[in-house]
């Protein structure tokens, strides 16, 4: 189960705008370089655990990969 990182404010609104953008990013679409920086750490910190370093996750776990191309909130 993902966490509700906002709305149980483990992290700021700031900070899950910069994840987002990490997410674009390691599917291989064009994402803002200074936010991807910014969040690299959160991202270390708080996804790693279930997505992997590699942003790959664990299907049978049913950890989405978050480099492929395949969005199941949408893609906008």
């Amino acid at each position: 189960v993902m966490p509700a990182f906002g709305r149980d404010q483990m992290l700021t609104e700031a900070q899950i705008s910069d994840l987002t953008e990490y997410v674009v990013a390691v599917s291989g679409r064009q994402a803002d370089a200074a936010a991807v920086a910014r969040v690299r750490q959160v991202y270390l910190d708080q996804c790693v655990a279930c997505h992997a370093a590699d942003g790959r996750g664990d299907r049978a776990r049913g950890v989405p990969d978050l480099t492929d191309a395949e969005w199941l909130n949408g893609s906008d």
